[in-house]
């Protein structure tokens, strides 16, 4: 009824190899995630700053026409 030292040994071994093929399945799929929220945030980011820079400039030249 016991298991034996091999049997034992193989199932340490398949569940390891088991988790390290979902730790591939699961990082590959967070790093496209994370590429795409990355370029997302870089996007917004920079149309912000091109909007706050642009206002800047557009207050810039106002106050030096008044």
């Amino acid at each position: 009824m016991g298991l034996t030292l091999a049997e034992f040994l193989l199932g340490v071994f398949i569940g390891k190899l088991a988790a390290l093929c979902r730790f591939v399945v699961v990082s590959t799929y967070l790093r496209a995630w994370l590429q795409e929220s990355t370029t997302l945030v870089n996007r917004l980011m920079s149309g912000i700053l091109l909007f706050i820079g642009l206002t800047q400039g557009w207050n810039a030249l106002n106050s030096l026409v008044v």
